[in-house]
């Protein structure tokens, strides 16, 4: 009797054992599931970051380029006013040294034309 009531017991335990091992490896199962749920749903995530910062990355740097490119432009254009002021500066002082020129010839004509009137008064005279 007593036999058979320890033989019960141990066919229950082994039962139980058994019971629990399944439970084990359900659980077990489960947690895999549920971590490449994870697994992938974080390489998603990532895979969202990893976008987003290479449009917010080209959207910079077109900006950047943009950006570069006006400036570019404002220097050339400045440059380009510069030059003009300097050519129309340089023109300026030609015309300027010309005028002085012309205004020393009719000076000097001038003086020549006085000097020779008086020269030629005089010699009548004499």
């Amino acid at each position: 009797l007593q036999l058979t009531k320890e033989s019960e017991l141990s066919e229950m335990q082994l039962r139980m054992l058994e019971k629990m091992a399944k439970d084990i490896t359900s659980m077990k199962s489960e947690l895999q599931t549920e971590y490449s749920e994870r697994e992938v749903a974080m390489a998603a995530e990532l895979e969202r970051i990893r976008l987003r910062e290479k449009t917010r990355f080209t959207r910079l740097e077109t900006e950047l380029i943009e950006k570069q490119q006006v400036e570019t432009q404002r220097v050339r254009e400045e440059e380009e006013r510069k030059a003009a002021l300097a050519l129309d500066a340089e023109r300026f002082s030609s015309q300027q040294h010309l005028a002085q020129q012309r205004q020393q010839a009719l000076a000097q004509q001038a003086l020549a034309a006085q000097a020779g009137g008086r020269y030629a008064v005089k010699k009548p005279r004499a």
